[in-house]
């Protein structure tokens, strides 16, 4: 009996073994048609057609919308060729979540099974220079993103304030950490005169770098205006305990402190 059940439960490791193989491998697969096509798809884009290359890549990402190299080339044609930054940036996301579900798989693999981890490791992250793939995608984000906030500024700057403040919001939602965008929607927003959309993103910017005194004394200036005196003395007064040496932040909280009687 325990000799039979040892071979049962050999078997059904074997058959899982099988069965994880089989699920965890298959995000990248391609039929004979769909490889026929990444070739064709790559002949044209190293002869720099990129025009014949790009149907070959949506082909292809038609049959598997998860395969990294067409979409990391797809978007490669939309960043360098056609300067379309919203939609490359578009695609290297992509890029990046199929990576991340592909770490995630070998590590839930490697709970179950070393040695099937160690094969998947060796044909879907070592042999796909998933690694290298990583870095160079960390830069084509941040080249997006900069590219991208270049265009919004180049608006800005010819008082084009509309469509500065759609490329903006666009940029933050890329990198809502980037202290430049924030400050940046808050000058597009004041000159839209929408006062309290710049308040809202002055506030941010201040919680983002607790060094900053201009922005405190700039919030504290917009209070003042608008008669929320005790609001105004409590900016201009962290904004002087930032930069003792600037003298206008006593004489405003001078100003409320009078206001309030």
């Amino acid at each position: 009996l325990g000799g039979v059940m040892k071979i049962r439960i050999l078997m059904i490791l074997f058959l899982l073994s099988a069965v994880f193989g089989n699920i965890f491998a298959a995000s990248q697969d391609l039929s004979a048609e769909g490889k026929k096509n990444l070739r064709s798809a790559n002949m044209h884009l190293s002869g720099e057609r990129y025009e014949k290359a790009l149907p070959f890549y949506e082909d292809v990402l038609a049959e598997n919308p998860h395969n990294i190299e067409a979409l990391k080339k797809v978007g490669s044609i939309y960043f360098d060729v056609k300067k379309d930054y919203k939609i490359a940036y578009g695609y290297f996301v992509q890029v990046e979540n199929e990576i991340a579900e592909i770490y995630a798989e070998y590590d839930q693999l490697k709970q179950q099974d070393e040695k099937e981890a160690d094969k998947f490791y060796k044909k879907e992250i070592k042999k796909a220079d998933l690694e290298k793939i990583k870095e160079e995608l960390g830069n084509l984000l941040l080249s997006c993103w900069a590219k991208m906030f270049n265009e919004a500024k180049g608006y800005f700057d010819n008082e084009d304030y509309e469509t500065a403040l759609d490329k903006y919001l666009y940029v933050y939602e890329m990198a809502p950490d980037s202290i430049q965008t924030v400050k940046m929607l808050s000058y597009t927003y004041n000159k839209l005169n929408n006062t309290e959309k710049s308040l809202e993103y002055m506030k941010i910017s201040a919680d983002m770098d607790p060094t900053d005194d201009v922005v405190r004394t700039n919030i504290g200036n917009i209070m003042f205006e608008q008669g929320n005196y005790e609001k105004a003395v409590k900016w201009y007064a962290a904004a002087a305990e930032i930069n003792f040496s600037i003298i206008d932040n006593f004489y405003n909280m001078a100003l409320a402190y009078s206001r309030l009687g």
